[in-house]
C-alpha cells in the first residue's frame, strides 16, 4: 500500500451516524478522540458485520461478517473479537488499530445487525440493517411490501415474542432492532385483497337483477 505523507489526515467512524476523528503526522500520532455512543446499543453478534468504507483505500471496502467464533477478518487489522464485545469499546479498538496501520486514514465504519424480513415482502430473507435506518427504510431492503403485504400491521419479533409495542415505526433502529430480531409483514385478508372484484361484481349483479326486474 502506498504511503502518502500528510500534515493533516482524518478518520471517520460511522456505527451510529456519529464520527470520531483523529490525526496523523510525522510527529507523534494524537490520541483518538472518545467517541461517544448510547449506552443502549446492542453489541454484534455471530452474523452480524462490519461495513468498511474508504475512498483512499478503496481495497479495504466491504462488508465483513462476524463468524461463529465472534470474530470478524478485517483488512490489515486481521481477526479481531468483534461479537459481545462493548460497542464503546470495539470502536475505540478500531480507531487505535487504524491509526497505528494508516498514515492518513479516511475511513468510515458501520456497525450492521442482521435480521429477518419476512411475511408480505417481494424479497423475503436475511438482511444487514444499518443503524440509521428506519423500520420503513429496513423492509425497503426486501423490495417493500408485496401486492398482499400490509404493511400498516407490520410486527416485530424478537426470541419469539412480539415486541412491536416498543418500536417506533419512525425513529431509528439505533436503539430498537436487535441482532436475530424479525421484522414480519402479514398478508392482506382476503376481503382487503380482493375487495374491489368484489364491489365490482356484487355492482353487476346487482344490475343484472334489477334489470330483469324491472322487464
Amino acid at each position: 500500500m502506498k504511503v502518502v505523507k500528510s500534515p493533516v489526515c482524518r478518520f471517520m467512524i460511522v456505527p451510529l451516524a456519529l464520527i470520531g476523528m483523529s490525526c496523523a503526522s510525522s510527529n507523534p500520532p494524537v490520541s483518538p478522540m472518545p467517541v461517544v455512543v448510547s449506552e443502549q446499543m446492542q453489541p454484534l453478534a455471530p452474523g452480524d458485520a462490519i461495513r468498511i468504507s474508504s475512498w483512499r483505500e478503496a481495497e479495504m471496502t466491504g462488508e465483513y461478517q462476524i463468524d461463529a467464533t465472534g470474530k470478524v477478518v478485517l483488512p490489515l487489522l486481521g481477526s479481531v473479537e468483534a461479537a459481545d464485545v462493548d460497542p464503546i469499546a470495539l470502536q475505540r479498538t478500531l480507531i487505535e488499530a487504524y491509526s497505528e496501520q494508516l498514515r492518513n486514514p479516511e475511513i468510515e465504519i458501520t456497525l450492521l445487525h442482521r435480521i429477518s424480513i419476512l411475511g408480505g415482502v417481494t424479497t423475503p430473507g436475511l438482511y444487514l440493517v444499518d443503524p440509521t435506518m428506519r423500520l420503513a427504510d429496513a423492509v425497503a431492503l426486501a423490495g417493500g411490501a408485496s401486492g398482499s403485504g400490509d404493511i400498516k400491521k407490520t410486527r416485530v419479533l424478537r426470541d419469539g415474542v412480539d415486541v412491536t409495542g416498543a418500536v417506533s415505526m419512525t425513529a431509528p433502529l439505533v436503539n430498537q432492532l436487535e441482532s436475530g430480531d424479525q421484522i414480519f409483514i402479514p398478508e392482506k385478508s382476503w376481503i382487503e385483497r380482493n375487495g374491489l372484484v368484489l364491489v365490482a361484481t356484487l355492482i353487476s349483479a346487482g344490475a343484472i337483477i334489477y334489470a330483469a326486474t324491472i322487464r
